[in-house]
């Protein structure tokens, strides 16, 4: 008899377990530096991915990607997961929580992340700026700068596709680019792609005409040079 009535206590002890509130007590946040205009249509489609996250990540295995057209072909991607010891019903709860405080925290951000105890919310990829450097300039009246945009617009295109850890060379003997892409591992390859392609324009905008330059992001890097090297980050 002892042993059947060790058994309901068990039981009872489980079903509080998963059935316990989800705890939203907050981590951390980060948010983009870049923000965009709040008059211009990539708000509604910001809403739509995050709404998109709280509707389908506890129908998704607790771990959902998304991603939603924004004007001017822009994409706005998505990403949310919930502690898999959640109920169903407490990881749509707490994501839909996350929402409000995401936008609050990072309003008119391009990319945003926020972690609570029991899940997190993202604009994925986090495009954040760490650092950036930039060399010496080059002649516009050179070739270089044809040889440049060969190597980022590869880097873009491969790096995915390469172990998330990609160098490229540009064709033209004459005037010789270098360059290296990286992602975060723990990214899916379309977030891999999108921190790219931010990246690429923005590295052109921070350091313009410049025969070398690194810009390193939260979730990627890009790195271009007139000479071969090994990147060591």
């Amino acid at each position: 008899m002892a042993y059947y009535r060790c058994v309901p206590l068990i039981m009872l002890v489980m079903f509080y377990m998963v059935r316990a509130d989800p705890d939203t007590s907050e981590l951390e946040y980060h948010c983009n530096n870049a923000v965009y205009d709040p008059n211009s249509g990539y708000r509604a489609s910001v809403d739509d991915t995050l709404r998109d996250v709280v509707a389908n990540t506890a129908d998704k295995a607790y771990d959902y990607y998304t991603s939603h057209p924004a004007p001017d072909n822009q994409i706005v991607y998505g990403h949310g997961a919930c502690n898999g010891a959640l109920s169903h019903v407490d990881c749509q709860a707490c994501v839909s929580y996350a929402f409000p405080k995401l936008i609050n925290h990072c309003a008119y951000s391009v990319g945003a992340q926020i972690k609570v105890k029991d899940c997190r919310m993202s604009g994925a990829p986090d495009t954040g700026e760490v650092y950036h450097i930039c060399g010496d300039k080059y002649d516009v009246n050179t070739g270089y700068k044809e040889s440049l945009n060969y190597v980022l617009t590869d880097i873009v295109a491969q790096t995915a596709d390469w172990g998330y850890d990609y160098y490229t060379t540009s064709p033209n003997p004459g005037n010789l680019a270098y360059g290296h892409g990286a992602c975060k591992g723990e990214i899916q390859p379309v977030d891999c792609k999108a921190c790219l392609g931010v990246a690429f324009p923005q590295i052109l905008d921070i350091c313009p005409t410049r025969y070398g330059a690194q810009l390193q992001l939260r979730d990627c890097r890009i790195r271009y040079e007139a000479y071969a090297f090994v990147d060591n980050e």
